[in-house]
């Protein structure tokens, strides 16, 4: 496997203020517009069921799929029933294979994480509080701009807030500070000299993914090494009982253009290929 792609993901948080203290349900349930049942609308009006997005104007950056695209999928070994035995789910969101890693790698996603100040210890309770924090996140894929996607959330919720008339006080706003997402032209001659490698001491034609965990920090090192002074660079996993094979077999003949980098000594090589 030969990832191509690094995402990013952004924390957002939505809090929901009521009443100005927590209250009883049996003395005052009924009465008041309760911030936690606001919040379960926000949530519900984020994603369907079926892992849509319901956000309008989240998705307008993400890049068109293009045909090569397309073919790079068929040949991924990938067997959708033995992922949803490993998850341990009852069922996937797709029966397509290659919808289903698209929804993984190409496609931005959302998740619902949890809720701050709302009762969740073991045992049955009364309150009802009056403040609660709700926390989702965004996974951006390429092309994809943190602030295009803060300000369509923050309009989508503020206009749930508005229809529900409660008369709450809402605010939503990012938790966690923004990355970028990175992709890179799997068929330059780095990705190549990869391929050859895991070729040569595998045996095996390795599957050029879009899968990439969202490193801290990682976005602003690729980018840079990305661009004019580094035109090619790829992300591989530190697969330890494969690195001494995989760098021996990336020679000088089959990675031309990463020597000829000024600021490629030897430790850079090294920390780099490794």
């Amino acid at each position: 496997m030969v990832p191509r792609v690094l995402i990013c993901m952004i924390q957002i948080v939505s809090l929901v203020q009521g009443a100005h203290q927590d209250l009883h349900s049996g003395v005052f349930g009924g009465s008041i517009p309760e911030a936690m049942v606001e919040l379960s609308h926000i949530f519900a009006s984020l994603i369907s069921a079926e892992g849509q997005i319901q956000i309008d104007g989240l998705s307008d950056q993400v890049l068109p799929v293009t045909d090569d695209e397309k073919e790079m999928y068929k040949n991924i070994d990938f067997e959708l029933e033995r992922y949803r035995g490993e998850v341990g789910c009852g069922r996937l969101l797709s029966d397509d294979k290659t919808d289903l890693l698209m929804r993984r790698w190409r496609y931005p996603s959302l998740s619902i994480h949890g809720v701050q100040g709302a009762f969740a210890e073991p045992g049955e309770k009364t309150v009802i509080p009056a403040k609660v924090i709700g926390k989702f996140s965004i996974r951006l894929v390429p092309a994809m701009t943190p602030d295009h996607v803060e300000k369509v959330v923050v309009d989508h919720v503020m206009k749930v807030h508005e229809k529900l008339n409660t008369k709450n006080k809402v605010k939503c706003f990012l938790g966690k500070g923004p990355s970028v997402p990175w992709v890179t032209n799997p068929k330059n001659e780095n990705f190549q000299a990869a391929v050859n490698a895991i070729k040569k001491v595998r045996g095996v034609e390795p599957d050029l993914t879009r899968e990439g965990c969202s490193i801290p920090g990682s976005d602003r090192i690729f980018i840079k090494l990305n661009s004019e002074k580094f035109q090619n660079v790829h992300f591989k996993p530190k697969l330890s009982f494969l690195r001494k094979k995989i760098i021996k077999m990336i020679t000088e003949s089959e990675f031309p253009d990463f020597y000829k980098f000024k600021a490629c000594d030897e430790n850079f090589k090294k920390s780099y290929i490794g």
